[in-house]
């Protein structure tokens, strides 16, 4: 069911890019018949849109985006935590989260909703636009234009955002690269902290993942948990990240403790916590 309900609404994605205008009018008028509360409105001057969903809201950097909140933005954000295990048991108030690959900062979200400070990093302009407004509106998140790797200088990010691909590794599927800067997690205390506690760690970096793991080794001694999305996306052959992200985790001291199959994201949790403290998610 999660993987078709995904193919379903990147199809609708794919529509709307293609319809322009109308297939924005007709996306607001589906997702009206769906779900009343919801509403679709430009952001003035952007390429952005404000979704409404009764009390919620979220700002989405491109039209083709839209689907992603075509049942709700508060049915959305259930899938999302329950794709990456975060729950009230796993993040608590005055918890500090770093998100990295935070798109429009939708994960960000669900961990300040549960009243976490949220440390958010987006190398794309225009999906770190968004992710500025969603982190303004929600509140308890920063947001930061970095691309997490394992050293410091600027490389070429291929942006494939209508599909959420994005990465610095060449798939030859995105669009014209753009350069950004990159740093090391280790190296960025002056905005992570140097010895607090970070309940989690979510990364998403389409392939990308076992470089800015190297970048932050250090960093992950302080780590409770590492929520992962990995599998067959690198590059242009789509290597499968998984034995290379799950090495370097198990080496730097954590063990694979769930697995969500649908979409290849494993959390790991810290040998350093006893069982009784890790009764999360599962």
């Amino acid at each position: 069911p999660g993987k078709f309900r995904r193919e379903a609404l990147r199809a609708i994605g794919s529509m709307m890019k293609r319809s322009g205008d109308d297939g924005l009018r007709r996306l607001a008028g589906l997702a009206h018949r769906l779900r009343p509360e919801l509403t679709v409105e430009p952001v003035p001057g952007t390429g952005m849109f404000l979704v409404r969903d009764g009390d919620l809201s979220a700002t989405v950097a491109r039209r083709t985006r839209l689907h992603t909140q075509i049942t709700g933005i508060a049915q959305r954000r259930r899938w999302l935590a329950q794709d990456y295990m975060i729950d009230d048991r796993l993040v608590s108030p005055g918890d500090l989260v770093i998100d990295c690959g935070a798109n429009i900062g939708e994960v960000a979200m669900i961990c300040a909703g549960l009243g976490a400070r949220v440390i958010a990093f987006e190398p794309d302009p225009t999906e770190f636009e968004a992710l500025s407004a969603n982190a303004a509106a929600t509140g308890g998140i920063s947001a930061h234009r970095l691309a997490l790797w394992n050293e410091t200088g600027t490389l070429d990010f291929y942006p494939g955002n209508d599909t959420g691909d994005s990465s610095l590794i060449a798939s030859g599927t995105a669009g014209e690269p753009i350069r950004v800067e990159t740093r090391r997690l280790d190296d960025l205390g002056a905005v992570i902290g140097t010895d607090e506690p970070i309940r989690l760690l979510k990364l998403e970096a389409e392939g990308a993942e076992p470089e800015i793991l190297d970048g932050a080794m250090a960093t992950l001694d302080r780590v409770d948990f590492v929520s992962v999305d990995m599998g067959p996306e690198r590059g242009l052959t789509q290597d499968n990240t998984v034995p290379q992200v799950v090495n370097r985790l198990c080496a730097a001291g954590f063990r694979l403790r769930t697995f969500r199959q649908n979409r290849c994201i494993g959390l790991f949790v810290s040998a350093r916590l006893s069982e009784e403290a890790t009764d999360g998610p599962a």
